[in-house]
């Protein structure tokens, strides 16, 4: 996975985006398999 973590550096932090009203968390998956 260390040639994917490299190629998605803008990925290694929660990313906030807003869809209609709506506020979405954009989550690594490093964060996910941690769970």
């Amino acid at each position: 996975m260390r040639n994917l973590r490299s190629g998605k550096v803008f990925m290694s932090y929660p990313v906030e985006v807003q869809v209609s009203g709506a506020t979405v968390f954009v989550v690594p998956v490093d964060s996910l398999e941690k769970i």
